[in-house]
């Protein structure tokens, strides 16, 4: 089934890596739900410059009091850092299974904030 480059097809495909298992799979899972973050922060994508999607997480969750979002990024860019830079530490199933909620309850808590909401509530 084709899935679509946006935050509900990265989400959906982050979940089927979560339940195939293995580190490999799970270092995906891990990998797709930090884009499908990325691209709900920066639709279209980052291109390297700034704003990095950091900064702007930081320029809505803060003024409005939301540390709660700011600290999802954080820590779900930490385990996706650790994924992709360092191989001699294991991704987890319980570090795929935590990056995939948090970035689904992050997208949801995102549209809160900037009052809209997509398919599914995402």
């Amino acid at each position: 089934m084709a899935r679509q480059a946006n935050p509900e097809g990265l989400l959906a495909f982050a979940d089927d890596m979560l339940s195939t298992g293995g580190e490999l799979s799970f270092r995906a899972a891990v990998n797709a739900a930090y884009a499908a973050v990325e691209l709900k922060v920066m639709p279209g994508g980052w291109k390297g410059q700034s704003p990095s999607p950091r900064d702007v997480v930081r320029m809505f969750a803060q003024p409005a009091g939301r540390h709660d979002i700011a600290v999802l990024f954080r820590k779900l860019s930490d385990i996706c850092n650790r994924s992709v830079h360092v191989f001699d530490a294991g991704i987890t199933e319980a570090d795929a299974a935590y990056a995939v909620h948090a970035a689904e309850e992050f997208c949801r808590k995102w549209d809160g904030l900037l009052g809209r909401a997509g398919p599914n509530g995402l």
